[in-house]
Parts: C-alpha cells; structure tokens; sequence
C-alpha cells in the first residue's frame, strides 16, 4: 500500500496543466514548499476547484510521485474569498504570496512562516487595515525570520548610539552613524528605524502608527523592498508594481 502524507497546506501559486487540471505550489506545514499535480480540478462542476485557488488552506492527503505531489483528498479550511472582493486586499495578498514563493526553497520547512503568512491573511481579510503597515510588517517579519534580519540597535561598524543622522546600509543590513556611512548607505530618519523594530517585534494587529505619515510609510517600503531584492538575489517581484501604483495613488 503506499505510503499517504497528511498536512495542512496554504495554496501560493497555480498554474493550468492540460485541460482540466493545474500544477498546485503549496505552503505546508509538514513538508514546506511542494508541488501538487490536482488532476480534474477544472472540469465542470468540480467541487475540488476551490481548494485548488490561491489564497485557499486545506488540509490535504497526499502521495508523492516522481515529480509531484499528488491529491488523494483535501478539505476545504479557509477560501479566504473575501480577499477576491477588493483590489486592494488582493494586491497585497498575492504580494505576500509572491515574497514567500520567492524567498523559501522547496521543501524546506518554515513553520514560522507558514504561521505568519495564514495570520498576515487573516488580518488583511477581516478588517480594515492600513495596507502599507501591513506590508512592511510582512516585509520585515519574513526578511528576518529567513536569516537576513536588519541591524537597528546601533551603528554596525562603530557601535555608537549617538549621531546627528543615520543611514542604513543594504549590502550590509543595518544602519550606519554619520562618520561610518558609506557611499551607498541611504540617509534614513531615527524615528523610522525606530518604527522598523515595531514592524518585526509587533504583532500585525498593533502595527499602525500615525506619527509617521503615508508618504515616509512609502519612501520606508522603497527602502525594504530594495533590502529584499538584494537578499534574495531577485531583479523583480511582478506583483510589487501593482502594489507601488496602488501606494503612489493613495499618497496623491
């Protein structure tokens, strides 16, 4: 008999395979990031199309195959399909979904960050959020929880807590005192880096802070998503430009 494996899964990414079925990437508790093959999903009628969305948690049967994961059955926990009902919500949803598939090899297990993307979701479908808190909390949490957490609690080089401005450097990863900066480290405002602690220490539920407004909120995004790409080694997240349109108008 072979061998069936039992895990609860968060569908990240989908892609159509033939006519009626699609090749699944799935963040798992169990086995980290895999790839299901669901055959028949997309014939008509199918009850097993919803489980196959992204953004959708189920708890899944599996048998691994050569190549794929393969569905003996799943159930249906959350479709979170009220993410599907604002452009916005979404936007930041697949960014989230997109940062994750980008940043976690396959089948290496994180369940930190498993955990964290179902509360990141959770927040951004139940209420009313302030979208690019949000992001940044999500931006920082994971960065961190994948090895590459910033160095804020003094200059790096020198170790001063004193100096009349700071500047964070993204080869390094931390920030630097007026007389270690380097040419490529950015001018960044104390109360900022102040505020890039709260988004890693914080649960998203408390991230809002009014004393830094939208605009700086957006110039501080710039700074972490450029920290991101050169961390991960990436050129581009496809969905961040949807997500930089929709900041950008909401700053204007």
């Amino acid at each position: 008999m072979e061998e069936t494996l039992k895990t609860e899964g968060i569908v990240i990414k989908s892609s159509r395979f033939k006519e009626n079925s699609k090749i699944l990437t799935v963040l798992t508790q169990r086995f980290g990031k895999i790839n299901i093959m669901a055959q028949g999903v997309m014939k008509p009628n199918s009850k097993a199309l919803a489980y196959s969305e992204v953004f959708s948690t189920s708890e899944f049967i599996l048998k691994k195959g050569r190549n794929f994961y393969y569905i003996i059955s799943a159930d249906l926990i959350n479709s979170h399909y009220f993410l599907r009902e604002s452009i916005e919500k979404m936007a930041v949803g697949f960014y989230f979904l997109d940062l994750v598939d980008k940043s976690i090899p396959e089948e290496e297990i994180n369940i930190k960050i498993y955990n964290m993307l179902i509360v990141a979701l959770n927040n951004l479908e139940g209420r009313e959020v302030d979208y690019i808190d949000l992001v940044l909390g999500f931006e920082l949490k994971l960065i961190s929880l994948i090895g590459y957490k910033p160095y804020l609690v003094n200059c790096m080089d020198c170790h001063t807590n004193n100096s009349n401005s700071w500047y964070f450097d993204i080869e390094q990863g931390g920030i630097l005192c007026s007389n270690c900066k380097t040419k490529e480290s950015k001018y960044i405002d104390y109360k900022h880096v102040n505020k890039m602690s709260r988004y890693i220490n914080l649960p998203f539920n408390e991230l809002s802070n009014d004393t830094v407004n939208s605009e700086d909120k957006y110039k501080l995004h710039n700074l972490v998503y450029k920290y991101i790409q050169t961390k991960l080694d990436i050129r581009e997240i496809k969905s961040w430009n949807i997500l930089k349109d929709l900041f950008e108008n909401s700053i204007t």
